[in-house]
């Protein structure tokens, strides 16, 4: 396809998307800067770890880091699924209370989706900044301790039951079963 229309220019961003290239994105992004929808561009850069091309955009409009894509999240809940810990260190830098704290189309915060993500140093670097997070609730009532429990990252769950024993104390029965059998032990 040709890069001279907009329907070419797409199908080479999904193409860039899908072998994960960084670089040569950054430089079509550049190239043809102004004539794809910002939007949809910050989701991508999110998406690939293009800490480059957020940080153009955000250049251009700092409110795209509060931008939601269909699902109702912000660039940093995707950013944050996927494990790109420099972009997600990169966005808090610009509004850490907000952008920490933010809760996405499911009502996940990023710590949230980064556990059931399994993305530990993301984790370890939200705590660094922010500890409470570790007892921040989602709209069901589950902490990040719960979703890394969930989703079996058992490296996850130890890591918080080391780093918080007060956590422990505050999780009900049930939870604590549940953690326990997700780390292979009864007692937690």
């Amino acid at each position: 396809p040709t890069l001279d229309t907009e329907e070419g220019r797409n199908k080479a961003l999904e193409w860039i998307e899908k072998i994960n290239d960084p670089a040569l994105f950054s430089m079509i992004v550049r190239k043809y800067m102004g004539t794809w929808n910002e939007s949809e561009l910050i989701f991508r850069a999110a998406r690939m770890g293009s800490i480059e091309v957020i940080r153009l955009l955000v250049d251009r409009s700092t409110d795209l880091l509060r931008e939601r894509n269909q699902d109702g999240d912000l660039p940093i809940h995707v950013a944050a699924g996927l494990g790109h810990t420099a972009v997600v260190q990169w966005m808090v830098g610009q509004d850490e209370e907000f952008l920490l704290e933010v809760t996405g189309g499911e009502e996940l915060m990023p710590i949230h989706v980064a556990a059931l993500g399994g993305h530990l140093e993301l984790i370890q670097l939200m705590v660094e900044q922010r500890r409470d997070l570790l007892y921040r609730v989602d709209s069901y009532g589950e902490l990040p301790i719960h979703y890394a429990s969930h989703a079996g990252h058992l490296e996850i769950v130890q890591w918080m039951v080391g780093e918080e024993s007060p956590l422990i104390r505050a999780l009900d029965i049930a939870s604590r079963l549940q953690i326990g059998r997700a780390s292979g032990s009864e007692r937690v």
